[in-house]
């Protein structure tokens, strides 16, 4: 996954987090992807995860939340 951190035209930051098709084979595969929020700045970390439709991923995610 390529991690780019930047500004737009408009001065406003990003974050802008790449995937490849092996990063999205692994997504579909049930495995998360974490991002190190260090490694971009950021107090937290970035997980992206895939569901084949959102009530999946809610499923998934919900034990996980704080409350």
């Amino acid at each position: 996954m390529l991690r780019m951190t930047g500004r737009g035209t408009n001065g406003q930051k990003f974050l802008l987090l790449g995937l490849d098709r092996e990063n999205l084979i692994r997504l579909t595969s049930g495995k998360p992807i974490v991002c190190r929020g260090e490694t971009v700045g950021l107090e937290h970390d970035v997980i992206i995860v895939f569901g084949e439709t959102l009530d999946d991923v809610r499923r998934e995610i919900m034990p996980h939340r704080d409350e």
